[in-house]
C-alpha cells in the first residue's frame, strides 16, 4: 500500500502537535505525581538528603559533610549519586546527641563520686 500524503493547514498542524506534546506531558506528570506521593507519604523507611535536613534539622551541607567523615550513617544504591537514610536511623543519631540538663550531670557526679567512696 503506497504512503499517502494529507495536506492540511499550519494551524491544523500546530493543533496536531500541541496535542500530542501535551498527551505525552500529562503522562510524564502523572508518573512524577505517583513517586512524589510514595516519598511524601511517609511509606518508605527509606528518604533522602531533603527529608534528612528537616528530621535532624541540620543543613543539607552539613549533613553530607557528616557523611563524608563518617559520622553518620547513610546507603548510596548502586548507580546513583543520591544519598539515601533510614528515618529510624536518623531519629537515633538525634537521641544519642542528647546534652545533659543540670540535674542530670550532677546525679552522674553523685554516682561517680559514691562509687569511689564505696572502693575505699
Amino acid at each position: 500500500m503506497p504512503d499517502k500524503i494529507i495536506v492540511i493547514s499550519s494551524l491544523e498542524l500546530a493543533q496536531l502537535i500541541q496535542e500530542c506534546v501535551s498527551g505525552e506531558i500529562r503522562k510524564i506528570a502523572a508518573l512524577f505525581e505517583t513517586k512524589t506521593v510514595a516519598l511524601v507519604s511517609g511509606n518508605s523507611e527509606y528518604c533522602f538528603i531533603a527529608e534528612a535536613s528537616r528530621i535532624t534539622g541540620l543543613a543539607i551541607a552539613t549533613i553530607r559533610t557528616k557523611c563524608h567523615l563518617g559520622e553518620m550513617t547513610y546507603y548510596k544504591p548502586a548507580g546513583t549519586k543520591k544519598l539515601q537514610f533510614k528515618k529510624s536511623e536518623l531519629i537515633a543519631w538525634v537521641e544519642k546527641s542528647k546534652v545533659k540538663n543540670v540535674q542530670e550531670l550532677e546525679e552522674e557526679q553523685n554516682q561517680y563520686l559514691t562509687s569511689k567512696r564505696n572502693k575505699k
